[in-house]
């Protein structure tokens, strides 16, 4: 838990996604994964905990259909000849984590 607080975003996340794993603690985890979908570069790690988490990772659903329904795309966090290639993955996955978020309220 003292991990969570620690300035370097990667450790935190790491930590968000260790103490999911083996506690499957969404309180102290969810607010750390919908904090680093603000990094394009984070996503991978962060949808597969999403994934994972299923419906209880309900209040990250607003964020992911806005990226999904957006025009944005990613600038950075590949490099450049594979930009185009990491942002269409980015956005099928976000999709298919939506969709798996949404099937545990079903």
């Amino acid at each position: 838990l003292k991990t969570l607080q620690f300035k370097h975003r990667d450790e935190r996340l790491f930590a968000a996604w260790g103490l999911w794993k083996l506690e499957a603690n969404v309180a102290d985890t969810l607010p750390i994964l919908i904090e680093e979908l603000n990094s394009p570069v984070s996503w991978p790690l962060v949808l597969q905990c999403l994934d994972e988490m299923e419906e209880k990772a309900q209040s990250a659903l607003p964020i992911l259909q806005k990226f999904v329904d957006s025009e944005f795309r990613i600038t950075t966090g590949a490099p450049e000849e594979l930009l185009v290639e990491f942002d269409d993955l980015l956005q099928a996955a976000a999709q298919q984590t939506i969709v798996k978020i949404k099937a545990g309220f079903e």
